[in-house]
């Protein structure tokens, strides 16, 4: 599975996730890109893409081509924060498909995809 790290996100969070292939968007050339080109950039190389980005969802609206997107909303914005949720997000990884979008903390989701259905 490969990964890709938004901007939003520090790079080095890569390392929380030994044996999976995980780039930041600035080592793949993509900084300043809109969430939109992301999604649409990802499509061929990536399954899912990571992100603080708490919009993305209602402004991409991904389609099943899409990466699967999580949305971390962490208690505040520090990398022991984001650190906290690596376990909840490896359990993610295991059934995300793409196109899907994924809140984590789950009780963070705005129910916005729910919304449209």
């Amino acid at each position: 599975m490969r990964i890709l790290l938004d901007e939003n996100m520090p790079p080095g969070f890569r390392h929380h996730f030994p044996g999976l292939d995980v780039r930041s968007t600035q080592f793949m050339g993509w900084l300043g890109r809109h969430n939109g080109d992301l999604v649409r950039l990802g499509r061929d190389t990536f399954s899912v893409m990571i992100t603080k980005d708490k919009t993305i969802e209602r402004d991409e609206r991904p389609t099943p081509e899409d990466v699967g997107i999580i949305i971390l909303v962490p208690e505040d914005q520090g990398v022991r924060a984001l650190t906290l949720l690596v376990l909840q997000i490896l359990e993610v990884l295991q059934t995300i498909q793409r196109g899907q979008v994924k809140w984590m903390p789950p009780e963070a989701d705005t129910g916005y995809t729910k919304a449209l259905q």
